[in-house]
């Protein structure tokens, strides 16, 4: 008998490869199970009932904000026609001309490579797409205002282009600058605090007491920022003697159109209600229902149909906003609270839970996505925030302790008086350590807790040497490269101390 290694060798591959493939398979399954139980969850309708959202009426007067054409058809249709209906006002204002659109430029102009020019024309194309969409709502053109601001680049203006100083760049059509005739404002410079004395203006002009915007824990991050400079531009206004009666008496509400799998199921689905994906459920948001009659559903659904741009790249998703009800939802309106006293976190012994007597002052979904649910330690549950006399005081809590596994990366932004603010937001990787941050804070880790203290004067520097009057921070998650969790700007009005009263008091003379 011949010896043949080969065969002697075959039974210990086999071992080997069971061995590879036995978690392979298991891990597989536990994603599948996992994906298919998120998507189940966000096709139940049976037991979710949510207050309905009142009914328009003839004083009603709605501003609706769209970051991109189509995304005031796909939230607030309804809205719009039962507003006009009840003899109410409406205005629209689009942020972007959806220029950003690779793949569906190149569809449009049956192109492989694309310049400049192809995105501007593509950008007129979906300015004309929104007039024929919003007219089968019964809107007049009149009514529609286009800002012209860069696609895929407003969070950039919120944290990285704020002052004219230094101009955002579209990287589709080479223009830092409004380059659309039909604009609000030709040649409006793509910086932050420009857009949002643009949005200021028009609020002004209009005096809403009904806004609407995307909503600030979207994925898109133009839908994200769109609310942060909505957001903003009525907490300045309502705090201005000339503005503060209406802007402070206005309802900012909330729509969602990207947020994972959602909505659930996809494609045309009349006799459907629109329901919160299932993570967003308990974060704080008041979620409310707006009921739709058949001709309503039947004309935002043509409305979504008017935008052949984009239906031609994603007709079943789009079309899944055509429902029997619209979804809105009512942020708490949140200010710093103020605690007595000073926090020690020089060491680890040293901690003192100010957190536990203050609450969140935001809460983040958690576990609503696979990466999130298997990377517990860098999936945010909830944010604490106060002022202990000149420091800023945050705790981040995660669904499981805090590891140097992962990079914690905190963005903030401070606001003086007019929006005044820095070109770029502070962004700080924290370590994971009780230790000191180059910027004279601290950071000292409890468990699920990550607790941070910055120095007061460090906001001032970045509200451009004035007293703080708003901020707003978010937090970053990785493990090694890839992103786990991202939180939405949370905004925070500042109420002045009687130190910063003092303070402002000398500065006008």
């Amino acid at each position: 008998m011949t010896w043949n290694p080969i065969q002697r060798m075959r039974p210990y591959v086999r071992y080997l490869l069971m061995l590879i493939a036995l978690p392979c398979v298991y891990m597989g399954g536990v994603c599948l199970a996992l994906l298919w139980h998120e998507h189940e969850a966000n096709t139940d309708f049976s037991e979710l009932h949510l207050p309905r959202m009142s009914a328009p009426t003839a004083q009603t007067r709605l501003l609706v904000f769209a970051p991109h054409p189509d995304d005031e058809t796909l939230g607030c249709a309804g809205l719009i026609q039962q507003t006009l209906a009840a003899g109410g006002k409406v205005e629209v204002i689009i942020l972007t001309n959806g220029d950003g659109f690779r793949t569906a430029v190149e569809c449009d102009t049956h192109k492989m490579r694309v310049g400049p020019a192809d995105f501007l024309q593509f950008a007129s194309h979906r300015q004309q797409e929104s007039l024929v969409a919003l007219s089968k709502l019964g809107l007049s053109p009149k009514n529609v205002l286009f800002l012209g601001y860069p696609d895929q680049g407003l969070e950039r203006l919120w944290l990285d282009f704020w002052t004219p100083e230094r101009l955002y760049t579209s990287p589709y059509t080479r223009a830092d600058r409004v380059p659309y005739s039909k604009a609000l404002y030709p040649h409006a410079p793509y910086c932050g605090s420009e857009l949002l004395k643009i949005i200021e203006q028009a609020m002004r002009a209009f005096r809403p007491n009904l806004i609407a915007v995307t909503d600030p824990q979207e994925d898109h991050p133009d839908h994200r920022a769109a609310s942060y400079f909505v957001s903003l531009a009525l907490e300045e206004l309502g705090g201005q003697p000339s503005t503060a009666n209406w802007a402070g008496r206005a309802l900012l509400v909330h729509y969602l159109v990207h947020r994972g799998d959602w909505p659930q199921p996809q494609g045309i689905g009349l006799t459907f209600p629109l329901i919160p994906p299932r993570g967003m459920l308990h974060i704080g948001t008041l979620w409310m229902s707006l009921p739709l009659t058949e001709v309503q559903e039947r004309r935002k659904l043509e409305g979504i149909e008017a935008y052949h741009s984009q239906t031609m790249m994603m007709a079943r998703f789009l079309t899944s906003f055509a429902r029997r009800t619209e979804l809105f939802g009512v942020l708490p309106a949140e200010a710093l609270p103020q605690l007595n006293g000073h926090p020690q976190l020089a060491s680890a012994g040293n901690v003192e839970h100010w957190w536990q007597r203050t609450p969140p002052v935001f809460l983040d979904a958690v576990g609503d996505n696979l990466l999130r649910t298997l990377e517990g330690g860098a999936d945010l549950r909830s944010a604490c925030a106060c002022r202990r006399g000149e420091t800023l005081c945050l705790d981040l809590e995660f669904c499981q302790p805090v590891s140097a596994r992962y990079r914690y990366v905190l963005q903030l932004r401070a606001f003086g008086e007019g929006g005044r603010s820095a070109a770029t937001a502070l962004r700080l990787k924290l370590p994971v350590a009780n230790q000191a941050l180059p910027e004279g804070g601290w950071v000292n880790v409890d468990g699920r807790h990550l607790a941070v203290v910055l120095p007061w004067r460090l906001l001032e520097q970045e509200a451009g040497n004035n007293p703080v009057t708003n901020i707003s921070f978010g937090i970053k998650t990785y493990l090694s490269r890839v992103l786990i969790d991202q939180s939405g700007m949370c905004l925070l009005s500042v109420k002045p101390t009687n130190n910063d009263r003092a303070i402002a008091a000398l500065e006008r003379g």
